[in-house]
């Protein structure tokens, strides 16, 4: 009797121990994770403007002819067109105001001026710049200044020049 016993409780423990390792099993349950959340700002160059909004000429001997612009389909460009000048050192300076008309983002400026354009004379006009701020907040201006100098007196005839003129902004984040 005793050894029935036993082995009714071998097995008792046996038949549990089978049913444990069976439900664990049955109930096992794997977490895959098959996508993580984001976020993602992308730039939107409509949120970002800077462009010229002004140009006047400051100073230029009375006789000299001087026009200067900026181009109404892409307004980070001008023009600045002089002639009549007459005397070596003759000299017209053009400003130019640029603004960011950005909401919230600052700008990096670098201006050019194109001393290799097709109607720059660079034998017989120097011409140099001096951007007022290389940085602006948004909704702020700075100014550039174009200074063009006749570097030699005229024989015979007018000299002309014409002198392309442009601001790159790069967006930046804003002062805190």
């Amino acid at each position: 009797m005793k050894k029935k016993r036993t082995l009714t409780v071998v097995a008792v423990l046996l038949a549990v121990l089978m049913l444990g390792v069976g439900y664990a099993m049955i109930s096992e349950i794997s977490l895959t994770i098959t996508d993580t959340s984001s976020a993602i700002a992308s730039p939107d160059d409509s949120q970002f403007e800077v462009k010229f909004t002004e140009a006047v000429k400051t100073s230029a001997p009375a006789y000299a002819t001087v026009s200067q612009t900026i181009d109404a389909s892409d307004p980070t460009k001008g023009t600045i067109s002089i002639s009549g000048l007459k005397a070596k050192g003759d000299t017209v300076v053009v400003t130019y105001t640029i603004l960011n008309n950005s909401a919230d983002l600052a700008a990096n400026l670098v201006t050019a001026v194109n001393n290799d354009a097709e109607g720059y004379d660079k034998t017989n006009f120097r011409v140099t710049s001096v951007l007022g701020a290389g940085k602006i907040e948004h909704s702020a201006t700075t100014t550039l200044a174009i200074t063009v100098e006749l570097l030699t007196t005229p024989i015979s005839g007018d000299l002309t020049t014409k002198i392309p003129v442009s601001v790159t902004a790069t967006a930046t984040t804003p002062a805190a």
